[in-house]
């Protein structure tokens, strides 16, 4: 993968992210939805890294959404 696919791929989860945003706003939640997800790009491997963090306190629909968006939004080789 090069860089300008990386970096769409990063756009495109971005997007994604900002939609869920809504439905993550409808559980009334203290934490902002970035508090849940670290995502890193490793721009050696050309790859974006996705890490789950204080996942006790997202709801389930939320974090397997988070999953989908990080999946579907890889652009295809």
């Amino acid at each position: 993968m090069d860089e300008l696919k990386l970096n769409t791929w990063l756009e495109n989860f971005q997007a994604g992210i900002e939609k869920l945003q809504i439905e993550y706003d409808a559980f009334f939640l203290k934490e902002k939805l970035q508090d849940f997800y670290n995502l890193k790009a490793d721009r050696e491997n050309q790859h974006l890294i996705l890490e789950m963090v204080n996942r006790d306190n997202l709801p389930k629909e939320i974090e397997s959404q988070i999953l989908k968006i990080y999946e579907t939004s890889k652009p295809k080789d």
